[in-house]
């Protein structure tokens, strides 16, 4: 009975015990690779937001069918001739592509990625498009709709900066200088728009050798390009006043502790005059300087998730209250407080969302699943926002999206897919045009009447 009963032990106790190896499977990652027992147990004992209880037991009972499955292979193999063995050559690097591809793209893209099956609607009409011109991302003062600007700064496959102008349908090329290439491939200089206002941009000039910065102010009309005098050793490039005749920068206070700060403002005129705004009434927190009212002698600055005015005394004029379940940055926040449009920056789970305010209407608008807000503005008029969005993860293959609603009922009156990580910048221009970027270049459309 002994001889007749030890094979059949080990017929089942081998696959059984074999059956575990499935879990000394390596995940292969793009920055780390772990084991599928090592990426259960971690599922199992801590807590991260972006996974819920249905992803944690997908990822357990995908495990189970995986090692059930291979346990029925053993099986398979101890019950018939040895030359079986023969099949694991083939099955166990197939079986670990499956359960790589499970976890690392299956699983994820179905419970971080939402279908978006919105049509595309293209009923605007377009006025013409600037081949070759990138439209990019630039800070501006929060207050950019009020300010109606009619150019839009773009950059073209050369490296070239160019304003993209709506009237027109143009590209004023203001011929700044670009970084320099010299023999060998040594780069002297690299020059980059870093703010702008309706009537002049600031520039950063980082010098390669040296890693000094320098920054420069470009008219509005593209003619003169004159640095600013602004001392070096800034942590954060300057921002110039909203009529572009002085410009401000945040700076240490002397003897404080590093985030003690104030406002240094300083006159662009022949004869140049210098204004200090002490923010010690503010609490000490790393603030971000946001915009000059040079006409209002209002300073605006952000920090804790949102704008704080202070007049040239220091005094808090206006502190709006914070845009409830957003996650704004300066970048992330238009307006002022009649119209304002403000979206997520980052989330660590869940969809990222916008919101708005303006005499037309309010309301909010939520992103589907898998993708964040690459870039967004607010019509001058308030009647409409533009959002674009590129996919948040690096699986899927989302396509991104640009579109535009109306700020009244939320409806969409234009909607274009795009290649993946087109990231499409958008702005909304004087007069009543919208623009967006896709691989081929600017289009500019007409807005509804």
């Amino acid at each position: 009975m002994s001889h007749a009963t030890g094979p059949i032990r080990r017929r089942w106790w081998l696959p059984l015990a074999g059956s575990f190896a499935v879990y000394l499977t390596p995940l292969v990652g793009p920055h780390a690779v772990p084991l599928l027992g090592e990426a259960i147990r971690h599922a199992l004992t801590r807590h991260d937001p972006s996974v819920t209880a249905a992803w944690t037991a997908a990822d357990v009972g995908a495990a189970l069918l995986f090692q059930l499955l291979f346990g029925l292979v053993l099986l398979w193999i101890v019950r018939g001739h040895p030359a079986r063995w023969l099949a694991l050559v083939a099955l166990v690097p197939a079986g670990a592509v499956a359960i790589d591809y499970t976890y690392l793209v299956a699983l994820p893209s179905y419970f971080l990625i939402e279908a978006d099956r919105t049509p595309e609607r293209q009923d605007l009409v377009e006025r013409c498009a600037v081949p070759g011109a990138m439209l990019i991302q630039l800070r501006t003062p929060a207050s950019l709709p009020a300010q109606a600007f009619d150019a839009a700064w773009a950059q073209r496959s050369d490296g070239r900066y160019v304003l993209v102008r709506a009237r027109g349908c143009d590209a004023l090329d203001p011929r700044v200088p670009v970084a320099t290439v010299q023999p060998g491939g040594r780069v002297d200089f690299m020059l980059a728009p870093i703010f702008a206002v309706r009537g002049a941009t600031v520039f950063e000039r980082s010098e390669v050798p040296s890693g000094r910065r320098s920054w420069w102010r470009l008219s509005g009309d593209g003619e003169r390009f004159d640095v600013l005098p602004v001392p070096d050793g800034q942590q954060a490039g300057p921002i110039l006043s909203d009529q572009g005749g002085r410009v401000a920068w945040l700076e240490p206070v002397p003897g404080e502790p590093p985030i003690a700060y104030r406002v240094h403002i300083r006159s662009l005129a022949a004869a140049p005059a210098d204004a200090i705004v002490d923010l010690g009434a503010l609490p000490r927190q790393s603030w971000v300087l946001d915009e000059y009212d040079e006409a209002a002698g209002i300073v605006t600055l952000w920090g804790d998730g949102r704008p704080t005015s202070v007049d040239l005394t220091g005094r808090a004029v206006l502190e709006p209250a914070a845009v409830p379940q957003i996650r704004p940055q300066v970048t992330t926040f238009q307006g002022t407080a009649d119209a304002w449009l403000a979206w997520d920056a980052y989330r660590d789970a869940g969809p990222y969302w916008l919101a708005w305010r303006t005499p037309t209407g309010a309301g909010r608008s939520r992103v589907p699943l898998g993708r964040a807000v690459t870039s967004a503005a607010l019509d001058p008029s308030g009647r409409f926002i533009a959002v674009s969005t590129t996919t948040s993860l690096s699986i899927g293959g989302l396509q991104d999206t640009v579109y535009v609603m109306r700020t009244d009922d939320g409806s969409e009156v234009f909607r274009r897919y795009l290649p993946t990580y087109t990231r499409s910048a958008v702005a909304f221009f004087e007069g009543g045009s919208f623009a967006y970027s896709d691989l081929q270049g600017t289009h500019v459309l007409e807005l509804p009447r």
